[in-house]
């Protein structure tokens, strides 16, 4: 009879640590793999890695028609000169770089230092007329150094679901509550 309740008591104790062992790495896993969270803001900063022509893909939606400004300042003078820089695509730039043609043939905005009247060597800006209700920024390192950068729009809002940029006082949201 002692024996019936012993091994009752052992199988109740192996059972649980069972059930211990085998959701503890689920449930690890699973809080380890929540999404990014959702960046949606004038303003975003990144790092970009450099040495591997790298490239952060973002989404630019104009707020209403019209001008749409941007500015980058990097941590480097003459970004154009030192590897890097933005693109700003439309739908069929977007497509046809996809495809596999030249982003530097298919883009209606580029950063550039000229953008500014005196300004300083380490801003780009550029602008175009929104005439689309979603853009794409396309960040670009072609140096063989990391570049830090902050990224502003005017009249437009920055996007950035995977978690490459940041941003102060931004509207972060999960991506299972949108």
């Amino acid at each position: 009879m002692t024996q019936t309740k012993w091994h009752r008591f052992l199988t109740g104790a192996l059972v649980a640590a069972l059930l211990l062992t085998t959701f503890a790495p689920v449930a690890m896993a699973a809080e380890q793999a929540q999404p990014a969270a959702q960046v949606s803001a004038s303003e975003v900063k990144g790092t970009i890695t450099g040495g591997q022509f790298a490239k952060i893909w973002l989404g630019l939606t104009p707020e209403n028609p019209g001008t749409v400004t941007l500015t980058a300042v990097w941590d480097r003078a003459n970004p154009e000169e030192n590897g890097v820089g933005f693109y700003v695509l439309n739908e069929n730039n977007l497509s046809a770089v996809l495809a596999g043609q030249r982003i530097q043939d298919n883009n209606i905005a580029s950063g550039s230092t000229n953008f500014f009247l005196n300004g300083p060597d380490n801003q780009q800006g550029a602008s175009f007329r929104a005439t689309g209700p979603a853009y794409t920024v396309v960040v670009y390192n072609d140096s063989a150094s990391d570049a830090n950068f902050t990224l502003t729009a005017s009249n437009a809002v920055i996007t950035d679901d995977s978690g490459q940029v940041t941003s102060e006082g931004a509207m972060m949201e999960d991506e299972e509550a949108t």
